[in-house]
């Protein structure tokens, strides 16, 4: 009989890492990365061959020893950065250890510490500078006293920038001082641990001189040869919780200290001995270490332990198939985000290494392809089954806890024969021992494969049409979507009893799938069946006989009709999940209502390959571009892609399988992915944003102002008047996948809702209007959760007169100036009005007497004089002067400011009136309406409008041969009118003296702003029109 299973190696940590690399090409100084630091804000500074660089995600900010450089260091091969106390970076360097620099990340302000000007004396000779993992520095030198050469301690202060003596000691070494090589470490609060390599010696000393010197029996747990003492300390480093690591090159063991008992111990259960030269933390008290192949500057890594905060090791090793040759590594924790520094860059990895696990995986170039699985099953018992889409199918034995993978033959029961298929696509396990899949052979040929677990045989069902889909039923038959060589498509069901196949049909349509191209086909409720297709969902019902058979189209009824369909997933409490070429569809079937979900949503990718529910009730929906996990109830997706640990981030059709522990199994064009949801939705934090850039254009110097320090504390900005083009940049440091990061802001005061940047990190403002404002800025990361908001408040100025308070005294000083200017003109008016009523007094006074003595004295002398002609003349006299002096009362009652009312003026028509008509019979009626007889009237329109009244009053006493005059003065609307109207008839006497009267009418009424008309109809009617009075 032949090998039924064929073991394979193919396992996760075999599989191409995804990471993400940057080297010269992405702006890195040097292929060498020698250092990696975090500053509190989340910012990475990156130590290379050639400088210093601030790294956000997408720009680098570079400093330099070049002297046009806008940011400064003391040398350019930089050797360590370390934090020390969360503000300073202690920066050293590989080729000059006489000075550090202490640079501030905040606002970049350098102090460069002069070891000779600093507290150590010039005469010593500097060999080493020391920075531990908390930036604490220790400086070793050697110098001669009294003929014997000295070793001396220094310890740095960095409150008072001076470096303090802690102990001297003889040395015997006689070679060259830079040969020597020297290591501290303070391990306690007055006591530190010091190697002097050359002379043999590793001490612990404190202020008064050496505490003890240790001896190969103060190793424990293992023989510690003697010459082990004149070997280099490849690792002296304290961690967060006070553990002091200790390593010997060329010695194949790791030691702790024992502060208590003052020694040292083996670190046990390391899965393979050997040199460790290697040691870095994370802020989670982890520790990673590196078996390497000696003690170079830059050792080749062979292996990589992670020891846990609780004391478990962990193999890291996977991460060397990266780059072996590791020059430094920092991370926050050491089961998130790593960042490598190599000898060719700088690699960020995200370690998933204990959620998500990679089976049938090949080390693949990102556009290849490698094994592709279709069906998943399981049968209960700790076996997982997976479908190649050829020739073989997998098992994945998960019950001794090695997740060994076995290669299944399948062989034919009736030849024995290896049996050679294609287009395997989907399987299932039906109890007690049965794995069913569909495959091909050709393209005409369908197999229905039913193969015996305990036998290790297969029978063949074969059929002349290709399967594409298959489900079973409650009643133990098989359901196939079938695709026949003319291209018609039919469904079947097969009875495993008679080993017969049957077409589905309905008394209404022989073929019901005829013309649709079918994907996918699920069971339902109630012995229904969804089946999708290239054309939108249909709901098959069985019946007893072809006659009760149902074939149920929404489309028409609904959208999904103008949809193609991949797969379909109906929950418990009967909604329909659709993955479709555009989005997720929530369908439900009994109300027809349908909502959509896209990338706009958060999804992944529109075009769905799979989905699944978890125990806890959330949608897992496979994508051509990651994998979403969708909470129903709060509509929110988190996605995940191949840096999450996954193979490959492009998932492929009828390869998603939950089994009965919980774990979801994923195929992708790369292997298969199996994880448990919670695990995989236990994220970290997502980081606040943070602030790179801000600049600011000032358009009346026509400058630009940019600022990158002091960005981490910002949360007020001003701009002058002048300054209203503003330019904010931006990061979310996670790093580990960038590109999928996503950025909204809002500014409250002028945006009511988020406005989404997607991978945009800058903001850019015009013009913006005068105000206060509250900008927040939000980030998520690649799964869809959203940081905390980072605010700023911004003020932006006006000019100044455009300020409140320049038009407030602008108003007080127009107010100011317009009751000075009213005044003075009131003063005037009343002193023209006193003038005006001081001459007409004076006119009344003088020449009205004086006309009256005139026609009086004529009056008398016409009396006594007995010549006709004197007499005649005599009353002509005393006429004019009567007239002269009756006109002089008009003038004077129009320059009289006690007659400017309206009622003064009515008052003068009616006199004139009575004076005119009355000796002639004629009888006149005043019609007043809407006048307000208190109103002032101007002195101007006074006059007018009265000898414009006299005119025509005259002009009717002396030609209208008139019985009646009717006077209509009234405002109407925006008008002021007055009409008089006369019932007389025209006369030679009128046509040959009314033309001058008419004309000087006129011209009073234009003078006035006004109109005036004469209308002759049983009567002549002068009629004035002008503005309201």
């Amino acid at each position: 009989m032949m090998t039924i299973f064929v073991a394979c190696v193919l396992r996760a940590q075999n599989a191409a890492i995804p990471f993400r690399y940057f080297s010269l090409k992405e702006g890195l100084s040097d292929w060498t990365v020698t250092a990696l630091q975090k500053d509190p804000s989340g910012l990475l500074w990156i130590g290379t061959a050639h400088g210093l660089q601030r790294f956000d995600g997408y720009k680098y900010l570079t400093f330099s020893t070049k002297p046009s450089s806008a940011y400064l260091i003391s040398d350019h091969y930089v050797n360590s950065v370390k934090l020390f106390k969360d503000s300073l970076l202690v920066v050293t360097y590989s080729r000059n250890n006489e000075l550090f620099d202490l640079l501030d990340y905040r606002n970049f302000k350098k102090n460069t510490v002069i070891l000779k000007q600093s507290g150590i004396t010039p005469s010593e000779q500097v060999q080493t500078i020391c920075v531990d993992e908390e930036g604490n520095v220790l400086v070793f030198t050697q110098y001669t006293a009294k003929g014997r050469k000295m070793i001396a301690l220094y310890e740095f202060d960095v409150a008072k920038g001076r470096f303090y003596r802690i102990s001297s000691l003889p040395s015997s070494f006689r070679g060259e001082p830079s040969d020597q090589l020297f290591d501290a470490l303070k391990v306690g609060r007055e006591e530190w641990l010091m190697s002097n390599n050359k002379d043999s010696q590793l001490i612990l000393l404190n202020h008064r001189g050496i505490l003890k010197k240790f001896q190969p029996q103060d190793f424990q747990g293992t023989k510690l040869p003697l010459e082990a003492f004149g070997q280099r300390v490849s690792i002296l480093k304290r961690d967060r919780r006070g553990q002091v690591w200790f390593a010997f090159a060329h010695v194949h063991h790791l030691f702790r200290y024992d502060p208590i008992r003052r020694t040292f111990r083996k670190v046990d259960d390391l899965p393979i001995d050997g040199e460790f030269s290697l040691w870095w933390q994370d802020k989670k008290g982890n520790v990673l270490v590196s078996k390497t192949n000696g003690n170079t500057r830059f050792p080749i890594s062979k292996n990589l332990f992670c020891i846990t905060a609780r004391g478990s090791i962990k193999d890291f090793s996977k991460f060397i198939g990266v780059s072996k040759q590791i020059i430094d590594v920092y991370s926050d924790d050491f089961f998130g985000t790593l960042f490598f520094g190599v000898d060719t860059g700088l690699k960020i990895f995200k370690n998933n290494q204990n959620i998500v696990h990679s089976y049938l995986q090949k080390d693949i170039d990102e556009d290849d392809f490698g094994r592709i699985l279709r069906g998943m099953a399981s049968d209960g018992k700790g076996n997982i089954f997976f479908a190649n889409e050829n020739s073989y199918w997998y098992r994945l034995n998960k019950k001794d806890g090695t997740d060994k993978i076995d290669t299944i033959r399948i062989i034919e029961e009736r030849s024995d024969t290896v049996l050679r298929f294609n287009c395997c696509f989907d399987l299932h396990y039906q109890a007690p021992h049965y794995l069913w899949g569909i495959a091909c052979q050709g393209r005409d040929k369908g197999l229905l494969i039913r193969y015996n677990t305990s036998t290790q045989k297969a029978k063949i069902y074969r059929y002349p049409a290709r399967f594409r889909a298959f489900t079973p039923d409650a009643n133990g038959l098989f359901w196939l979507l079938t695709e026949y060589p003319n291209g018609d498509y039919k469904l079947l069901n097969f009875n495993q009893d008679n080993a017969e196949f049957r077409t589905f049909y309905t008394a209404e349509d022989p073929s019901p799938l005829k013309n649709l191209f079918p994907y996918f086909i699920a069971p339902g409720k109630d012995n229904t069946f969804w089946v999708t297709t290239n054309k939108g969902l249909y709901r098959i019902k069985t019946g007893n006989s072809p006659k009760s058979n149902q074939f149920e189209t929404f489309n028409g009824r609904t959208r999904l009709g103008a949809q193609l369909i991949y797969c379909v997933y109906e929950d418990a409490e009967g909604i329909v999940w659709l993955g479709s070429s555009q989005g997720l569809i929530r369908f439900n079937p009994t109300t027809l209502s349908e909502k959509y979900y896209t990338e706009a949503n958060g999804l992944a990718s529109n075009v769905i390959s799979g989905i699944l529910e978890d125990h806890r009730g959330k949608l897992w929906i496979s994508t051509h571009s990651g994998i979403s996990c969708f909470d129903p109830k709060a509509e929110k997706f988190t996605n995940f892609y191949d840096l999450d640990g996954f193979s490959h981030s492009s998932f492929t059709r009828y390869s998603f399988f939950r089994d009965e522990e919980n774990i979801l199994y994923f195929g992708t064009i790369n292997g298969v992915n199996a994880f448990r949801p919670e695990r995989l939705t236990q994220w970290d934090s997502v980081p606040k944003v943070t602030l790179t850039r801000v600049s600011k254009y000032n358009w009346v110097q026509d400058t630009l102002l940019e600022f990158t320090q002091n960005l981490h504390q910002m949360r007020y900005l001003k701009l002058a008047a002048d300054e209203q083009n503003l330019e904010l940049e931006f990061t979310l440091p996670i790093y580990w996948d960038i590109s999928k990061t996503k950025y909204r802001f809002k500014l409250k005061g002028l945006d009511e809702k988020w406005i989404d940047l997607e991978g945009r990190n800058q903001i850019k403002y015009n013009q913006l209007p005068p105000g206060g404002y509250q900008l927040l800025i939000q980030g998520a990361d690649p799964r869809g959760n959203w940081s905390k908001s980072l605010v700023l408040r911004l003020k932006v100025e006006t000019f100044f007169y455009n300020t409140w308070w320049f038009w407030l005294l602008a108003a007080l000083g127009l107010a100011i100036g317009g009751y000075f200017l009213v005044r003075s003109r009131l003063l005037q008016k009343l002193k023209i009005e006193r003038l005006r009523t001081k001459i007409s007094t004076d006119i009344h006074d003088e020449v009205s007497g004086l006309l009256a003595g005139i026609a009086l004295q004529a009056e008398v002398m016409q009396h006594l004089g007995k010549d006709e002609f004197d007499k005649n003349r005599l009353q002509k006299i005393a006429e004019i002067s009567r007239k002269a002096m009756s006109r002089l009362h008009d003038v004077i009652w129009s320059i009289d400011s006690r007659k400017d009312h309206l009622e003064d003026l009515l008052f003068r028509m009616q006199e004139h009136a009575n004076d005119v008509l009355a000796p002639l019979n004629i009888q006149y009626q005043v019609q007043l309406k809407n006048l307000d007889l208190k109103m002032g009237v101007p002195i101007q329109i006074r006059q007018d409008l009265f000898f414009i009244f006299k005119e025509a009053i005259n002009n009717v006493a002396k030609h209208a041969q008139a019985n009646a005059v009717n006077v209509r003065l009234a405002q109407q609307g925006r008008f002021f009118e007055m009409d008089i109207a006369d019932d007389g008839k025209p006369s030679n006497e009128k046509k040959s003296g009314s033309g001058n009267g008419m004309q000087n009418m006129k011209m009073r009424a234009e003078r006035i702003g006004g109109e005036i008309s004469f209308v002759q109809n049983d009567g002549l009617t002068v009629a004035l029109r002008m503005k309201r009075l």
